[in-house]
């Protein structure tokens, strides 16, 4: 999987501590610049699930009401609609990466230090336009912010 980040000419930069470690600290996040017209924004997460479901489950919940989903538990500074969350398994990874680049520039640098099985989007209308604030989570790891060219 590095070999297609490398292929695409992305600078690969930072690294992730092991959460296991008793000095774990998470690298800082970029600082974003608003959204220029004709763009959208996704957020790109990796993550290691054993299943498809596993990763369902953790980003969409349950669907019950008042019982976030444990995506957005896990990050308390961001209200985060599941509806606009994408899950990317295994071999559409390839396909995703392929679509950001076509379609799309990297608005940070990127993280491939934690791949994992799992691509997680999540475009910036998951925010509702309330101000939040992403990180790092003991089941996902932030790769990227890219901007998307809006389809007319």
């Amino acid at each position: 999987m590095l070999s297609i980040l490398k292929s695409l000419a992305f600078r690969l930069t930072g690294s992730r501590a092991d959460p296991d470690s008793a000095m774990f600290s998470q690298p800082a996040l970029p600082e974003l610049h608003p959204i220029p017209n004709g763009y959208a924004r996704v957020h790109v997460f990796w993550g290691d699930f054993d299943s498809e479901n596993d990763a369902l489950a953790y980003c969409h919940g349950t669907g019950q009401e008042n019982n976030p989903a444990p995506l957005t538990r896990d990050m308390p500074d961001a209200f985060i609609d599941p509806t606009f969350v994408e899950i990317n398994r295994d071999a559409d990874i390839k396909s995703v990466l392929q679509w950001l680049d076509r379609d799309g520039k990297v608005e940070t640098n990127v993280d491939a230090s934690a791949m994992g099985n799992t691509l997680i989007l999540i475009y910036e209308d998951a925010f509702g336009g309330l101000p939040y604030r992403l990180g790092y989570t003991d089941r996902v790891a932030y790769a990227a912010a890219w901007l998307i060219r809006k389809r007319k």
